[in-house]
């Protein structure tokens, strides 16, 4: 199977329209369909719909399109470290994290980057889903999740290593009246708006949080960002993890829940018998510098 025409499939089926997907592939719109044709021919199975006036993918194009689409991201990042490993680049460390973690690791990447300035550090983020399916197609060494798609690794492939297991805490602004109370209790939160990155359906989020605390009304976000662009704007309130920092004397403040609510804890993980020496020794030096500092057994609250 031609890896160009597999290409020309993956243009078209973002464009959607036979001129533009030719011009962006550098090619005529005559041999994209020829391309397109052949590619159709070779699977036996139509890959669009197409008449004069729109281009459609079929359900087989829309399966052949998300597994295509990873096959060539692999391939691609194949070269790329075939040829980093002829211009000398061959210590590459790609460490990724998902929508919290960058606080987690604070300060770690520049004091290892002190330590061993050899590695060529990649350092990218993602959300859980994907950061864990870039980790199981090796596109990347270490990574620091949280433990949401866990069940869905082969555990005999990785070593993974708790980072932290202790309750989170409510994130409010401070002309919100609950900034007074020492605690956030259940009962407290009836009148208070969530906002929350959980990406299920309204029913789910609902269970997800109100057999806990009953929120008056949820508020989705998409990334952590706006997140604390709602709370800023005292526009509800949100649930973080116990190793995040606000600035002191800044709009937002952190308080403890009652009950204790861990909805996520957080690993580091690794595969086993690494071969890349600076993704085991990033794992090895990481561990010994949190230590137990956000695990439950030694949980403290200030």
């Amino acid at each position: 199977m031609n890896l160009e025409n597999i290409k020309c499939f993956l243009t078209l089926a973002e464009c959607l329209n036979f001129t533009k997907a030719a011009e962006k592939e550098h090619v005529t719109q005559t041999s994209m369909s020829r391309k397109i044709s052949s590619l159709e021919g070779e699977l036996g199975v139509p890959l669009f719909y197409r008449d004069n006036r729109m281009v459609e993918l079929t359900a087989a194009g829309r399966e052949f399109y998300e597994r295509t689409k990873k096959l060539v991201e692999s391939y691609e990042q194949t070269v790329r470290t075939v040829q980093n490993i002829q211009r000398g680049y061959s210590k590459d460390l790609r460490v990724g994290i998902g929508l919290y973690e960058d606080q987690l690791l604070g300060s770690f990447l520049g004091g290892f980057l002190k330590r061993h300035p050899e590695p060529r550090l990649s350092y990218m983020q993602f959300r859980y889903r994907q950061l864990l399916d870039q980790f199981q197609r090796e596109l990347l060494d270490v990574i620091v999740t949280s433990d949401q798609y866990l069940n869905e690794l082969d555990k005999s492939q990785v070593e993974s290593h708790l980072l932290c297991s202790i309750p989170w805490c409510l994130a409010i602004h401070k002309d919100n009246p609950l900034s007074q109370a020492q605690e956030i209790g259940a009962g407290m939160l009836k009148n208070q708006t969530l906002i929350t990155m959980y990406d299920g359906s309204v029913s789910q989020v609902w269970d997800h949080y109100h057999h806990v605390f009953p929120f008056q009304n949820f508020m989705y976000v998409n990334t952590f960002s706006t997140k604390m662009q709602m709370i800023r704007a005292n526009l509800g309130v949100a649930i973080l993890p116990p190793f995040l920092s606000m600035p002191e004397g800044g709009e937002v403040c952190l308080k403890p829940l009652a009950p204790a609510f861990t909805p996520r804890n957080f690993y580091l993980l690794s595969r086993k018998e690494q071969p890349n020496h600076w993704a085991s020794l990033f794992v090895q030096e990481l561990v010994e510098a949190l230590g137990d500092r956000y695990l439950q057994h030694h949980a403290e609250r200030e």
